[in-house]
């Protein structure tokens, strides 16, 4: 917990870029410790100096004089980079550094050039933050304070070095900064390649990523087009899907309204009966209706449990009427309960549907076959004609919306789609086929519902 406190109070409050802002807490941690190590240094270089007695009070004084101002520039290095100026703060201590070596080594040894860590840390800290030109800049500064280190020891000679051994050991001095420089410069300059190709690398994502986020608008709003113009195609489908539903209650109704001179002389009874189917028809063609009210507010049929085979046999009244005299009606409904799960009003326009679609292709005559049974876990219902059947090339099409065998005005190519879009929706599916004997055959599979208790119980 401290750790992260300790770092935390290390990032500087105002940054001018995110690089300084990453580097702000190793830099203040390193100058930090140059302001220690060069205090020590100091210190220990008072205890031995005066203990050896080696160097003059005019070279003791110039020694400290370059390591305070070393010491200084590291502070001010510290105080720069709390205010976020990272290449002010290394500016600082590498100028200071410089000075202090210049004061420091025109009397001090040339050797201790060498072998003092200090100019070597103010080299790579000038070539990593103010880049080559600043690196090259410090090598020629330093080979320079080791020229004239060799210049003062050929003027002020000292007895334990010879002239000829100065002259070499600033030479040598010189070509290790030289090396160092190279190998620094080489670096540093592969470095700004990577870094240059990666900002390159960055600006480019950044130009594909706006790319792609106005090519995702554009598609969105096309999606919105697509979606708008897949409404009113849906719109238009069922609009198509009602004129056909209706069509098939209106015949019916008119059928029995037919029938009134042909029943007038069998009393009540029958006309009542008339009447009644009338109105049930009449009722399915209001189911019609709220479809176009439940697409506007998408709200489902709803689903009751029902025995499918009651629904068959209440359906034949509509079923004989729709047909007519010339096509007769099989209806095997007896057998044990088929329940399903759907809405019953639903199920009473698939039946309409496909009885219609048989109609007009038995063209007035022929049989109708339904009959209902339970396979394994699932109701299938059956519906045969004897007409001509369905082309084979034409059975995987023939519950596409809108497409249609019958003439250019004769149909709308929309019943058995909306009987494929009634089962699918009731968890169920619809195949067509083709009669041995002739004829074709729909096949309506619907998952079997459980009973309900009082029919379990009995």
């Amino acid at each position: 917990m401290k750790l992260i406190t300790v770092l935390r109070w290390l990032q500087p409050p105002v940054a001018t870029s995110a690089s300084d802002q990453r580097h702000a807490p190793f830099l203040q941690v390193l100058l930090a410790a140059i302001v220690l190590y060069t205090a020590g240094d100091i210190g220990l270089f008072l205890y031995v100096a005066g203990a050896a007695r080696l160097l003059s009070h005019t070279d003791l004084l110039l020694a400290l004089v370059g390591s305070v101002l070393a010491a200084a520039g590291a502070a001010c290095g510290v105080w720069h980079v709390r205010r976020g100026d990272n290449a002010a703060a290394v500016r600082t201590y590498v100028t200071a550094t410089l000075i202090g070596v210049l004061i420091t080594y025109v009397r001090v040894d040339i050797y201790d050039l060498l072998t003092n860590p200090m100019p070597l840390l103010a080299l790579v800290l000038a070539g990593m933050v103010l880049g080559r030109q600043a690196l090259w800049r410090v090598f020629l500064l330093l080979a320079a304070a080791a020229l004239l280190g060799v210049l003062a020891q050929v003027i002020w000679p000292v007895p334990w070095r010879s002239v000829r051994g100065n002259i070499s050991l600033g030479l040598v001095t010189v070509g290790a900064y030289l090396l160092i420089t190279l190998i620094l410069d080489r670096t540093i300059a592969a470095l700004r390649d990577s870094l240059l190709e990666s900002e390159q690398r960055r600006c480019e994502l950044e130009q594909l990523n706006r790319r792609l986020l106005q090519e995702m608008a554009e598609r969105e709003r096309v999606q919105e087009q697509l979606i708008h113009t897949q409404k009113m195609e849906a719109l238009g489908r069922l609009a198509a899907g009602v004129a056909h539903d209706f069509d098939n209650l209106i015949n019916v109704i008119i059928g029995y309204a037919q029938r009134r001179d042909a029943l007038e002389g069998y009393g009540e009874a029958p006309l009542l009966k008339t009447l009644e189917n009338i109105e049930t028809a009449s009722r399915r063609a209001l189911t019609v209706s709220r479809r176009i009210l439940n697409f506007g507010r998408a709200e489902p049929g709803l689903p009751t449990l029902f025995d499918a085979r009651v629904a068959l046999r209440d359906a034949e009244p509509t079923l004989r009427q729709l047909f007519g005299h010339e096509i007769r009606l099989e209806c095997i409904a007896a057998g044990p309960p088929l329940w399903v799960l759907m809405d019953r009003d639903d199920l009473e326009l698939v039946l309409l549907n496909i009885a219609a679609n048989a109609r007009d292709a038995m063209e007035g005559r022929g049989v109708f076959h339904i009959e209902g049974e339970l396979r394994e876990a699932t109701v299938c219902l059956r519906f045969c004609d004897t007409g001509p059947g369905i082309a084979p090339h034409l059975l995987a099409r023939i519950l596409e919306p809108f497409y249609t065998t019958k003439p250019v005005g004769k149909g709308t190519g929309l019943g058995l789609s909306v009987v494929q879009g009634i089962v699918a929706a009731a968890g169920g599916q619809v195949t067509a086929s083709n009669r041995p004997q002739g004829g074709a055959c729909l096949c309506l599979q619907l998952p079997l519902a459980a009973a309900p208790p009082q029919s379990a119980s009995r």
